[in-house]
């Protein structure tokens, strides 16, 4: 294997190809990328197990032999981003080295065995095709990433995130939850039927990609249940779903409440802040727990602990139709979660008793939801 190849245009896709390494494992196929020279093409292909990458070259190379070697991702690319050439060579000695080398610099590099590199799979024939534009990817991952199980050890349907448009035609459904809160979207659209369960970090992954490149406004998948591809300027991705049933909680966010409140979103930003400083507790069994009360006309919010103190303060109401007073305990912080996914200057509350679920929604917009249960003592 040899080939001629413009620094920058290594570099930069190199770039692209370590998104999906890991530097941290013990498994050596996982931190390294194969690369696949061809007549009219270099494949840079990597995996982490959860998310694999084929990179193609395309332009400003010319190859002299075709041929296949494995070499560790994140040395390489610190190899080639300090060299100030133009151009560099790279040739394969033999099974164990490779060198690059440019008009005042050598240096050989020790292979792996690309022979049992695990076959990575692109293709997606008969797989269900979606299109999402790049807003909405990145409106899910910020509005919704705090309401999954935050777990590293044990991945389950409640750590990501249910993508659903078997529930109601034309609309994509969002749910997210840990069962304690709750975060719900819709997309009006015209898609396939489906129902996947997202990795937030997979979202994470493709808007990484997308990140810097304005001109892509919409990204087309395709999915067969268990895993999901994607192709972006030239170059595929796959990624892994998460197995399992996800709770389906579409009753809850769409049943009538018998009452309704609206407020203004910053005073009871500013009381929640306030209440923070005294709810957060030296002991770290108990949950950080904040005091809401509803009456006619106001929203008391209140909290006490022995270590530190009580707060109180009082958010007037825009509107309501309450005639009696309600209280609820809540985590504060997931109360906190709620506040940051809402984009409007006035929320609307509602609820039906006192210490049962409340659900949150930006001023006329039923396009998001939140939900949050009491704490039970």
């Amino acid at each position: 294997m040899n080939f001629k190849i413009k620094t920058s245009t290594l570099r930069n896709n190199l770039i692209l190809s370590l998104l999906t390494t890991d530097s941290t494992t013990i498994n050596p196929f996982f931190s390294s990328i194969l690369i696949d020279v061809k007549e009219d093409e270099i494949d840079l292909i990597s995996t982490n197990f959860k998310h694999s990458s084929l990179i193609k070259i395309t332009d400003n190379f010319k190859v002299n032999n075709i041929g296949k070697v494995l070499i560790k991702g994140r040395t390489l690319f610190d190899i080639i981003d300090k060299i100030s050439s133009n151009d560099i060579s790279i040739e394969k000695n033999d099974e164990k080295s490779l060198q690059i080398s440019s008009n005042n610099f050598s240096c050989e590099l020790n292979l792996l065995d690309a022979e049992n590199y695990p076959m990575i799979e692109f293709e997606h024939e008969g797989w269900i095709q979606f299109t999402l534009s790049v807003e909405w990817i990145n409106k899910i991952s910020n509005k919704l990433n705090n309401f999954t199980v935050n777990s590293t050890s044990k991945i389950g349907p409640m750590t990501g995130f249910s993508f659903d448009t078997t529930h109601r035609d034309n609309l994509l459904e969002v749910l997210a939850t840990n069962s304690h809160h709750l975060g719900y979207l819709n997309f009006e659209q015209q898609l396939p039927k489906f129902l996947i369960i997202i990795d937030p970090e997979t979202l994470k992954f493709i808007i990484s990609i997308v990140s810097n490149k304005n001109k892509i406004k919409e990204i087309t998948f395709f999915t067969n249940k268990q895993k999901i591809i994607f192709e972006i300027e030239g170059n595929w991705y796959r990624s892994t779903l998460i197995d399992g049933e996800y709770p389906t909680h579409y009753k809850v966010i769409e049943n009538e409440r018998k009452y309704q409140i609206s407020f203004k979103k910053n005073e009871l930003n500013e009381a929640l802040k306030i209440a923070s400083v005294v709810a957060t507790s030296n002991d770290i069994n108990k949950k950080p727990s904040i005091q809401l009360k509803i009456t006619p006309k106001t929203l008391e919010v209140s909290t006490r602990t022995m270590q530190l103190g009580s707060t109180f303060q009082e958010v007037n109401l825009i509107t309501s139709n309450v005639d009696v007073n309600f209280e609820f305990i809540l985590n504060i912080n997931y109360l906190e979660h709620i506040l940051k996914a809402l984009d409007t200057d006035v929320i609307n509350l509602e609820f039906n008793e006192s210490n049962k679920s409340l659900i949150f929604k930006n001023q006329n917009d039923n396009s998001a939801a939140y939900l949050v249960l009491p704490i039970r003592f």
